[in-house]
């Protein structure tokens, strides 16, 4: 009769079954472990090619970002240099109508001027002519 949990010695080829079985089992493990290891490898080397097109794909977006910028800035100094030309440019059409207005003026009071003169030279030898008969 046997006791529960006591066993009888194991013969030499269950002992030699039992030990294959472990060392097929630890090389199940072995290879399962390998496996997983390719697989780890695998993995970061995706990780790796994702993770350097992003960084080229940001590089490109950065590049992208100040060329746009530059050309931005350069349309609009161009555009502020149009702006600035044109007011100028208008600004000395306002001077140009400034002085023609000035010189019709000038030339109006000279004509004044000189109808006066020509209106008191007139009335003074009509006076002249009233005064001695």
């Amino acid at each position: 009769m046997t006791l529960p949990g006591k066993r009888e010695p194991l013969t030499p080829q269950q002992r030699l079954d039992a030990l294959q079985r472990v060392q097929d089992q630890a090389e199940q493990r072995i290879a399962l472990g390998k496996q997983l290891f390719k697989a780890a490898e695998a993995r970061m080397r995706a990780d790796g090619d994702v993770l350097k097109q992003v960084r080229r794909e940001q590089e490109a977006l950065r590049e992208q970002l100040h060329r746009e910028f530059a050309e931005s800035l350069h349309s609009y100094d161009q555009w502020v240099g149009k702006l600035d030309e044109n007011f100028t440019n208008a600004l000395r059409g306002l001077e140009r109508r400034i002085d023609a207005v000035v010189a019709e003026l000038d030339t109006g009071r000279q004509r004044i001027d000189h109808m006066l003169r020509r209106a008191e030279s007139l009335l003074a030898a009509a006076e002249q002519k009233m005064s001695n008969p």
